[in-house]
């Protein structure tokens, strides 16, 4: 909630949370996700990760589409119906002062 700019003590509305939505390129689709983020926070990191398996997961098939001080959005490099099952998820880091 810190990275997207939420209250801590309240419950968050699903129009505030990172959108999972499938995105369209020509005659395909791919898994995509839109985060709106707090430029405040500009100690967090986020990066997308793709896995086939929920084992193993690789930043190096996430295409970056968009990254502004607000809005980063990210997709699979390979299309839908590619693979067998394909999963898509979030990472937050805190960039910590050494």
């Amino acid at each position: 909630k810190y990275a997207l700019g939420l209250d801590p003590t309240v419950r968050a509305d699903a129009a505030d949370l990172p959108d999972f939505a499938a995105w369209t390129d020509g005659a395909s689709e791919y898994l995509a996700v839109r985060v709106v983020r707090d430029p405040a926070a500009e100690n967090v990191t986020i990066t997308a990760e793709i896995s086939d398996d929920l084992e193993t997961w690789s930043e190096s098939d996430v295409i970056l589409l968009e990254e502004t001080d607000t809005v980063q959005h990210f997709r699979d490099s390979d299309a839908l119906g590619e693979h067998v099952r394909r999963f898509l998820r979030l990472r937050f880091s805190l960039l910590t002062e050494e």
